[in-house]
């Protein structure tokens, strides 16, 4: 099963791509630039995933194409991976969660 936010997964320099079909381990593929109102956008949307299948899961953050993201970008994620929804843990290693 896959979850894709983009509207042609073939292209992934112009949207946030959702991939499940690896579950649990999910990987998400940001474009070469992600706009302030994209990434809010797309918070929402994997929030909404996550409360539908809220099984443990591993998530990959592939930005290896993308140029940077905003310091205020950087922080909504990372705020956004610690308040998690419940059933969430995080693992640790090497002092950085993962």
């Amino acid at each position: 099963m896959s979850l894709h936010y983009a509207t042609d997964v073939n292209d992934p320099t112009q949207k946030i791509v959702t991939g499940s079909r690896r579950w649990p381990i999910v990987i998400v593929t940001c474009p070469v630039a992600v706009a302030d109102d994209q990434l809010l956008q797309y918070l929402a949307y994997f929030d909404q995933l996550r409360e539908e299948r809220p099984e443990p899961h591993a998530l990959v953050l592939d930005l290896r194409v993308t140029d940077r993201l905003t310091p205020v970008q950087r922080r909504q994620i990372t705020d956004r991976m610690k308040t998690g929804n419940s059933g969430q843990q995080r693992l640790s290693g090497s002092g950085h969660d993962l």
